[in-house]
C-alpha cells in the first residue's frame, strides 16, 4: 500500500466519523430543540392557566362587587318601602328626614322665632316626639318629595309642662258629704301662673300635646281665688267657700279609695286582712274611716274588697303641654 492509499484511506475514515458526530451532535440539537419546544408550550399553558386564574378571580371579585351593590339597592329599597309604608300610615321615616335634617330645619326655626316672634318658643326639642307623634303632611313636587312638620309653639306663660290631677269624690264621715264639683280632673304646674279644668276626661286625650284651639279646656289664673286653685293649694276654708259640699242623709258608702302609692282609705271596712308570702295576718277595724300605709308587696283583702300587689305599682303621671301649633316646611 502506498502513502496515497494509505492517506485517502485515512482520509475517508476521518470522514465517515466526522459525519457520525456531526449525525450524533444533530440529533442531540434536534433533542434539545424539541425540549426547548416543550418547555415553550408548557411555559405557555402555565401562563395561560395563570392568566385564567386571575381572569376568573376578576370575574369573581366583580360578581361580588355586583352582588353587593345589588344586595344595598334591595336594602334601600326595603327601606323605601317601609318609609313609603310609614308615611302612608302617618309616621315620620327616618329615610325620608333624617336626624341632621331635623336639627337643621329646628336651628333655622329657632332663629326664625327669635327675630320675628320673640314671644313664642318650641316646648318639644325631644326628635323622638316627632318621629312617633308629630302630625305632618306630604306631597310630591316634580322630583323632590315636600314634608310640612307641625311643631308645637307655647307663649312664655305655658312654657312649663302641665301635670294632670283626676279629682276623686271620697265621702266625708260628717253627715256623709262630699265635695259638689263638676269636673274631673285639673292641669296643674306650681311654676305657671295658670292652670286648666277638665270637665270630663273623654273629652280630652292623654297625648303630649293638647291643641288649644280644638280641644274644649278653659284655663283659669291662679291669682284670682277658685275652686280648682283651692284644691291644687289644699285650702279647706276656700275649699269650703268655693267648691262646697253635697251632704247626703245616709250610711257612708263602703269602699277602698287609693291615696297614694302607698296608701289607701278604708271607709266603713270592718276588718283588713294582709297575705304575705309566708303567712296572713287579721286586724280589726273599729273606725268607720281609716287610712292604711302599705308597707309591703302583699295583697290586701278589706272584707269584701281585694286589693292587688300590682295596684300599686308607681305610675309615672303623663306630662301634658298647653301650645298652640303651627306647620313649619
Amino acid at each position: 500500500m502506498t502513502a496515497a492509499d494509505a492517506w485517502r484511506d485515512g482520509s475517508k475514515n476521518y470522514m465517515a466519523a466526522f459525519r457520525v458526530e456531526k449525525r450524533r451532535v444533530d440529533n442531540i440539537l434536534d433533542v434539545i430543540r424539541l425540549q426547548r419546544q416543550s418547555i415553550t408550550e408548557v411555559q405557555q399553558q402555565l401562563a395561560a392557566d395563570l392568566r385564567f386564574e386571575a381572569y376568573r378571580a376578576n370575574l369573581s371579585m366583580t360578581v361580588m362587587n355586583h352582588i353587593t351593590a345589588t344586595m344595598f339597592q334591595l336594602s334601600e329599597f326595603d327601606n323605601f318601602n317601609n318609609s313609603l309604608q310609614m308615611l302612608a300610615a302617618g309616621r315620620l321615616p327616618h329615610f325620608f328626614l333624617h336626624h341632621s335634617e331635623l336639627r337643621r330645619s329646628f336651628r333655622f326655626m329657632n332663629q326664625f322665632l327669635r327675630t320675628d316672634h320673640p314671644d313664642l318658643s318650641i316646648p318639644i326639642v325631644h326628635y323622638r316626639y316627632y318621629y312617633k307623634h308629630a302630625s305632618f303632611n306630604a306631597f310630591r313636587y316634580r322630583r323632590f318629595l315636600i314634608i310640612i312638620l307641625d311643631v308645637p309653639l307655647t307663649v312664655e306663660a305655658f312654657r312649663q309642662p302641665f301635670n294632670l290631677y283626676a279629682i276623686t269624690k271620697i265621702p266625708m264621715i260628717a253627715h256623709y258629704s262630699e265635695l259638689a264639683v263638676q269636673f274631673e280632673a285639673i292641669a296643674f304646674n306650681r311654676d305657671n301662673d295658670y292652670y286648666a279644668i277638665i270637665p270630663k276626661m273623654s273629652d280630652v286625650s292623654l297625648d303630649l300635646v293638647w291643641d288649644l284651639r280644638v280641644v274644649g279646656i278653659t284655663l283659669f289664673s291662679r291669682s284670682r281665688p277658685t275652686c280648682g286653685r283651692a284644691l291644687v293649694d289644699g285650702n279647706l276654708a276656700d275649699i269650703k267657700q268655693f267648691c262646697r259640699y253635697n251632704v247626703y242623709k245616709a250610711p257612708i258608702p263602703r269602699g277602698v279609695y287609693k291615696l297614694a302609692d302607698d296608701a289607701v282609705l278604708l271607709s266603713n271596712v270592718s276588718s283588713l286582712k294582709i297575705h304575705g308570702v309566708n303567712n296572713t295576718s287579721f286586724y280589726p277595724i273599729h273606725d268607720v274611716q281609716v287610712v292604711y300605709q302599705l308597707h309591703c308587696a302583699c295583697h290586701f283583702e278589706a272584707d269584701e274588697f281585694f286589693i292587688p300587689v300590682l295596684q300599686f305599682i308607681v305610675l309615672s303621671l303623663i306630662t301634658l303641654l298647653l301650645i298652640f301649633l303651627l306647620s313649619i316646611c
